[in-house]
């Protein structure tokens, strides 16, 4: 059955990538609508949470503020950082090699993933899929890129602005949409009222757990699904979706869970939890580590933040 399912993938993709792939332009005002304002406010600083205490027990966490800023709405798409990519092989020759992403990440023992290492960020077809394989180096590069193209552009909306990767703070108060949600959707839950998932994750299912008593731990036996707006459809991951998949959170904000882990600002962190992660780490209060500010994964992306400079 998988077999089956990648020789067909194999076909659509060498018919349709036979056609001489035309990129897009940069377009601002597709940069300017993905934006959404998130106000400012208080927020719990997760990181400082301590039990108070008494018979009953509870969770104190001082308040911080968040000042107003933009968020994109997506995570960046392999459309978008082809077109920096591109650039600056235009205007650089080979320098566009340091930025590229790295494409063998994908290659896994345990599965064939041949078509992702060739197809996945190159393919039109993926167009609107995450950028994986990046450093947080190259995604601050991008960045960098970003604020000098758009800065250039003569009629864009805002006149003085810079993209970052966003603060950790920023990025969850995000998440929580300013009702301190547990998890990045607009019932604070993994599930919708329906019972279906709201994101892309791995799923371990209970009969799959079991303790070994001589070494005191757990052993995961994991099954990988395909999921599709909540439906359980197969028996393997279809790893990454597209960016606007699922339904976006109080802010209007897509994949703040699942899908790919993000980069922050902060050296080493990233949030949100992955495809190739459980429902634990999709939680708003979550961070993850990364070894290396030049390490990449199949499971990571970013997304940008703007600040108005006044």
């Amino acid at each position: 059955m998988r077999l089956a399912l990648l020789i067909f993938a194999s076909a659509l993709l060498f018919i349709s990538f036979s056609k001489k792939e035309k990129e897009d332009p940069f377009y601002y005002k597709n940069i300017e609508k993905s934006m959404c304002l998130i106000p400012g406010g208080m927020m719990d600083n997760d990181s400082l949470c301590k039990p108070s205490t008494g018979c009953h027990i509870t969770i104190v966490c001082p308040k911080i503020y968040i000042d107003s800023f933009y968020l994109s709405n997506h995570e960046v798409t392999n459309l978008e950082y082809r077109e920096f990519v591109n650039a600056i092989a235009k205007d650089s020759g080979e320098l566009y090699k340091k930025f590229l992403p790295d494409t063998l990440i994908w290659r896994d023992e345990l599965a064939y993933n041949e078509e992702y290492i060739q197809w996945y960020f190159r393919h039109p077809a993926y167009n609107n899929y995450p950028v994986v394989g990046v450093s947080y180096e190259q995604a601050k590069d991008y960045c960098e890129w970003l604020t000098k193209k758009y800065m250039s552009t003569e009629k864009r909306k805002y006149k003085n602005v810079v993209f970052k990767l966003p603060k950790l703070n920023q990025w969850t108060y995000a998440a929580k949409g300013r009702v301190e949600a547990q998890f990045p959707f607009k019932n604070g839950k993994l599930m919708n009222k329906k019972g279906e998932y709201q994101a892309t994750f791995k799923i371990i299912e209970q009969e799959n757990i079991k303790m070994e008593k001589e070494k005191t731990t757990i052993n995961h036996t994991y099954k990988h699904v395909y999921i599709i707006n909540g439906d359980i459809v197969g028996s393997y991951v279809d790893y990454v979706y597209p960016t606007l998949t699922y339904s976006p959170n109080h802010f209007n904000i897509y994949n703040l869970a699942g899908n790919v882990e993000e980069y922050v600002a902060e050296k080493g962190i990233t949030k949100g939890g992955g495809w190739k992660d459980t429902g634990y780490y999709l939680q708003n209060f979550v961070c993850q580590t990364y070894d290396s500010t030049n390490a990449t994964s199949e499971d990571r992306g970013f997304r940008v933040a703007m600040e108005i400079i006044k």
